[in-house]
């Protein structure tokens, strides 16, 4: 079996268009234009289910989604009944579903859609009709979702409910099935973007920007041990959310740089980091990319 890391971006600048970039091990593609020239407006998501790769992506607060089965594209379709999606999604393959995350245009609270391969569940508010028992946080950026064991966690930025105002709130949020919980990511200043999540070897690692800019990580066993917030070595610096991924073992960072660069960097989960490296062949983006590993 053959793997690939797969990553889909929006173009440099203003360019609206909807780009693939992928990279076998040794070399990457450089940027391929999604076929039928798509558009995309904000950070997409990208799972593997069914073995097949699904992306979802906004288009002007409209949400669509494209599979891809090793050779050919899908044209794009539009998820249907959702009252929009006001930045990028989060995706993550749970329970035999794919969830999706996000919030509503002009609205913060984290709302979810699952798919089964045939047909989307209906809209769900995760804070429910009291923000105190499920999701007490609101959601102002583009979330990360990360499955890990049997539980979904997905990670946030926004104040809490009864604390507005701390634009800077990291919180995480865990559903198991059947109910929604939350809490304070805890032993951090918080984060000014939203986050990237990847669980790898003992950890979910956590990518984000601090209060003041600076790109940091942090590490957290899914329990209740959180690691402290640490600078990402060797980077210019990152802006939107970063897109870790697990590939061949390694844990790769995809991420735009300060000026657009689309840049990439990794570690073996033992404090050994490489130093931030371009791309090839690409213009650079314009927001965060998605990164998923796909196999044949």
């Amino acid at each position: 079996m053959k793997s690939w890391l797969f990553s889909l971006h929006k173009g440099v600048g203003n360019s609206p268009q909807f780009f693939t970039n992928v990279f076998n091990g040794e070399a990457w593609s450089g940027d391929v234009p999604m076929p039928g020239n798509t558009w995309i407006s904000n950070t997409p998501a990208a799972v593997v289910f069914n073995t097949n790769l699904y992306v979802f992506y906004p288009i002007n607060q409209s949400l669509y989604y494209r599979v891809y089965d090793g050779e050919l594209w899908t044209a794009a379709a539009q998820v249907p009944n959702m009252a929009g999606v006001g930045g990028g999604v989060a995706a993550a393959v749970y329970d035999g579903l794919i969830y999706l995350l996000y919030s509503n245009p002009g609205q913060s609270d984290l709302m979810y859609k699952t798919y089964n391969g045939t047909s989307f569940g209906p809209e769900i508010n995760t804070s429910g009709t009291n923000h105190l028992i499920s999701v007490a946080y609101q959601n102002v950026d583009t979330p990360a979702a990360v499955v890990r064991g049997d539980t979904l966690y997905v990670f946030g930025r926004g104040p809490g409910y009864s604390e507005p105002g701390n634009m800077n709130r990291f919180w995480y949020a865990t559903f198991d099935r059947s109910t929604w919980r939350s809490n304070p990511v805890a032993g951090t200043e918080g984060l000014s973007n939203g986050p990237g999540a990847a669980s790898y070897k003992d950890w979910i690692y956590l990518f984000f920007n601090d209060p003041t800019g600076l790109f940091f990580f942090k590490r957290f066993d899914g329990i209740g041990s959180w690691g402290a917030d640490r600078q990402v070595p060797d980077t210019p610096g990152n802006f939107g959310n970063a897109a870790p991924v697990v590939f061949n073992d390694t844990l790769y960072v995809l991420h735009q740089g300060p000026d657009g660069q689309f840049l990439y960097k990794t570690t073996d989960g033992e404090d050994n980091w490489t130093s931030d490296t371009a791309v090839p062949n690409t213009a650079g983006l314009s927001c965060g990319p998605a990164a998923v590993t796909f196999s044949l």
